[in-house]
């Protein structure tokens, strides 16, 4: 069985209670395809960085160049030296497009500029910029035992897949950030032994794969495009309580879940941040 941790899973909190205008805006745009908006979806074209933190002894790595550097370390590493930026269009930004494309909105690619510039209610989605990390990260577990603090410390496995996007509307633009990573499977305790002073650590440890990393892409891509779906819900409903002149709590993103056809307030960890 693949165990593979994801720190990205949803909590939502029903709005049922609490603001029923929210419902009703928000439902419209589902509905109606957010008054049948025109999106733009751009792609990153090489925008693509590949960033290996992962500590490495290569012998005059000092005197390379910034670009030889950066060459070296992704050729050096265990996951990002699998990636170029064909398949990363082929395993992560085309399969981000098409899971977009399913929410229902009408989704343009730069190739149907003038058609999608014929309609008045639209706005761009810019992908600036797509980065790939790989590192190593620390999972500490301790217990107390007759007063002691007993820890240990393992190294694990991580990558990460962030993402910068432009939301262009009415020649305002924001900047859009995200961010999910994948680790490798641990699980660390403590036990104790016959005699009082004898403890012991345990653990139980899976590395990842290429495999699981492919297989974070094509998840990541869909979450991605459920987070954009959500901010343009979100911007509309705000817009729309605006016009009505009603109070809009700060900083909420709504969340629309296609199965149920249902609304909720989506957690902070789970959508598109706005960069200053």
């Amino acid at each position: 069985m693949k165990k593979i941790i994801y720190l990205a899973v949803f909590s939502f909190i029903s709005l049922t209670s609490c603001a029923p205008a929210y419902f009703k805006d928000a439902k419209h745009f589902v509905k109606t395809n957010g008054d049948n908006l025109a999106v733009m979806f751009v792609s990153p074209g090489n925008n693509i960085v590949y960033t290996n933190h992962k500590p490495l002894e290569i012998k005059g790595f000092d005197t390379l160049s910034v670009s030889e550097k950066e060459i070296v370390l992704k050729e050096n590493s265990d996951f990002l030296s699998q990636l170029d930026n064909s398949n990363v269009y082929e395993l992560f930004i085309n399969k981000f497009l098409v899971y977009f494309t399913k929410t229902g909105l009408n989704v343009y690619t730069q190739e149907f500029e003038e058609e999608f510039n014929k309609n008045e209610n639209k706005l761009i989605i810019d992908i600036a910029q797509v980065e790939f990390d790989e590192y190593y990260d620390m999972v500490r577990d301790e217990k107390e035992y007759f007063g002691k603090l007993y820890h240990n410390e393992t190294y694990i496995n991580a990558f990460a897949i962030n993402i910068w996007i432009d939301y262009i509307k009415n020649n305002n633009t924001k900047l859009l950030f995200a961010t999910n990573r994948i680790t490798d499977y641990h699980l660390g305790w403590f036990e104790t032994g016959y005699y009082e002073g004898d403890i012991y650590y345990y653990e139980d440890n899976i590395e990842m794969k290429f495999e699981h990393i492919e297989y974070f892409l094509d998840h990541v891509a869909k979450r991605y495009a459920e987070y954009l779906y959500d901010y343009i819900m979100t911007d509309y409903v705000y817009q729309m309580q605006t016009i009505s002149n009603t109070n809009v709590p700060d900083s909420i993103t709504l969340h629309h879940s296609s199965g149920n056809n249902r609304i909720f307030i989506i957690g902070d960890d789970y959508k598109f941040i706005e960069i200053e």
